[in-house]
């Protein structure tokens, strides 16, 4: 058997269907080694291609496996002497919008059968303890053959030179880097077809939090109405399936005797095991104000003396019944007892009411001044892709998330609030738009590491992202969704087990918020210019669009990652 193999950065996608592009052959004329450099308490990563000219089984796994039809077999081991911890990961491929399948997910079967002159990638993450040595290490990667009871033979080896640095780089939990992803936990519980808020759903989502809590997530996202986003409009889909649809994890109850009673119990259980995890920050909740209401789709209020659409169920029993609330003052009282739930249990400081893109001036000052009307003691914060609102609304909103488009549109205001307001917090975000930077299956992953960068460069507190699990029907075999990116739903997907499956863009977002908060320590001593400038072209960033379009991406920033291993080297050099 004729086998190849290369080192590639942790930045490398693989990429097929395309011509000039990826090719199994191609192998053998790439790298064989690479240099990395760590903090302690971190991780170096990088990619392992392999190609053969048989069909083969690749075993990362210490277990044995025989394929079902003879073939034999390519085990990968590496040696740190029981220095660090290694850990392999076999890439699996999606199909992009462009219908070239692209690498994202990262499998945790250690095994995968390979057919003739066809390739696999592997994600490799050498895990660096806080206790390490700080020096240069070389790690021998080593390929082994066998068939059946042959025994293995040792068929290629490559060298990886690991650099540890002094520097111990602080838990991502309790890091400054202030990290919001929004959590859609019904999607959860439909893909492992569990009832949601079950105990069975809080043992699932309890991994899902620890995956978050790697990355420094800080903020808890409660969905306190039934489809606050009217499914994403999922009901329009046609090529993908994608139940989209989430529910509230509060309970309502009408008592036999006409009052209302709430059940806020889900929620709190679920802020506390966060807080597990050392996620408790913030405590966001949707579906309050700013209700996306599908009026095709049947998902018009449903309280037309109410300035919001809130859809709120709940259980009569005297009729033994579900039904929804239709008028205001019951849609008040609810809002209301949220409210005072949080007050009662002081937790009030850390509640943020949040709106989703706000397009309606005037309705959202309806709404916001009824919600004050009626719990006063509720703060507001806005993910804003509509300019104009940042300026309206500074004496309203205490947090304000930005868009890029958004932020370039009102940098000057933003930096004013924000040297006036010293106690608010301002991130920004990316969804669907820009094309680039942005961290879709058909961006290239130094745009992950860009948003780390871009987030100190513009002193901003950190960074927001809607979709860590708006996962389509069958997210392992196709993410694409209308009128969206692929990629633009997730950053992780759901395991066999319990466990999520992390991704090539995941560990993008990691390394980007290292990079942050390398700048940001670097930034106290150490004047950043030539670190910023090895990655933002463009500097400006009142610059980056032209009539609401982003500036092509090589005038941008760029998307060589021996760009951004300089800036990790020179902040760790500076550091340590």
């Amino acid at each position: 058997m004729k086998f190849n193999y290369a080192i590639m950065p942790e930045t490398y996608k693989m990429t097929i269907g395309t011509l000039n592009n990826f090719a199994p052959y191609m192998i053998e004329g790439y790298e064989k080694t690479i240099s990395l450099a760590a903090a302690r308490n971190s991780t170096a990563s990088f990619q392992i291609l392999v190609s053969a000219d048989r069909r083969f089984t690749l075993n990362v796994g210490k277990s044995v496996f025989f394929a079902q039809k003879r073939r034999p077999a390519v085990r990968i081991e590496a040696d740190t002497k029981g220095l660090f911890e290694f850990e392999f990961n076999i890439e699996s491929l999606l199909p992009d919008d462009d219908r070239c399948c692209k690498a994202d997910i990262l499998e945790s079967n250690p095994v995968k059968e390979l057919e003739d002159d066809t390739a696999a990638a592997v994600f490799a993450d050498i895990k660096i303890g806080k206790d390490a040595v700080p020096g240069k290490y070389e790690i021998p990667i080593s390929f082994y053959e066998s068939e059946l009871f042959s025994g293995e033979e040792k068929i290629a080896q490559a060298k990886i030179t690991l650099e540890v640095f002094a520097y111990t780089l602080p838990d991502m939990q309790d890091s400054p880097f202030f990290l919001d992803l929004w959590q859609h936990n019904c999607n959860i519980a439909r893909k492992y077809e569990v009832e949601p808020f079950s105990d069975a759903h809080f043992e699932i989502m309890n991994k899902y939090l620890a995956s978050m809590a790697r990355l420094g997530q800080k903020t808890v996202t409660l969905i306190m109405s039934d489809t606050p986003w009217s499914g994403q409009w999922c009901h329009l889909e046609t090529r993908n399936e994608a139940n989209l649809y989430e529910y509230s994890i509060a309970k309502i109850f009408k008592e036999e005797d006409g009052s209302f009673s709430y059940d806020f119990s889900a929620a709190q259980r679920y802020i506390d095991l966060c807080a597990k995890h050392n996620i408790k920050d913030e405590i966001s909740l949707y579906g309050l104000v700013n209700v996306w209401c599908d009026y095709l789709g049947g998902f018009d209020s449903i309280t037309p003396d109410h300035p919001d659409g809130l859809k709120l169920r709940y259980y009569d029993k005297a009729e033994s019944k579900y039904k929804y609330i239709t008028k205001g003052a019951e849609v008040d009282a609810y809002i209301k007892a949220v409210h005072d739930y949080f007050v009662k249990t002081n937790q009030i400081n850390k509640v943020r009411i949040v709106a989703d893109e706000p397009a309606d001036t005037e309705a959202y000052r309806r709404i916001t001044e009824h919600i004050k009307s009626i719990a006063p003691k509720f703060v507001f914060k806005a993910a804003i892709n509509h300019s104009e609102f940042i300026p309206e609304f500074a004496d309203t909103v205490a947090d304000y998330v930005p868009s890029l488009l958004s932020l370039s549109a009102e940098f000057d205001k933003i930096l004013e609030y924000k040297e006036s307001m010293k106690n608010s917090r301002f991130t920004w975000y990316i969804c669907n738009q820009p094309h680039h930077p942005n961290i879709m299956l058909r961006n290239d992953l130094c745009e992950g590491l860009l948003i780390g960068v871009l987030t100190s460069y513009l002193e901003m507190d950190g960074f927001l992202r809607w979709n860590y699990t708006v996962w389509t029907d069958h997210p392992k075999n196709d993410i694409r969704y209308f009128g969206w990116p692929a990629g633009d739903l997730c950053f992780v997907y759901p395991g066999a087990g319990t466990e999520p499956l992390l991704s090539l863009r995941y560990k993008a977002l990691y390394r980007g918020i290292e990079l942050c908060i390398l700048l940001n320590e670097y930034k106290k001593s150490n004047d950043p210019k030539e670190l910023f400038d090895k990655v933002i072209f463009t500097k400006d960033v009142r610059d980056f669009f032209e009539n609401g379009e982003i500036i092509a991406k090589d005038k941008l920033c760029s998307v060589d990652y021996k760009d951004y291993d300089f800036i990790r080297r020179t902040c760790l050099e500076a550091l340590s």
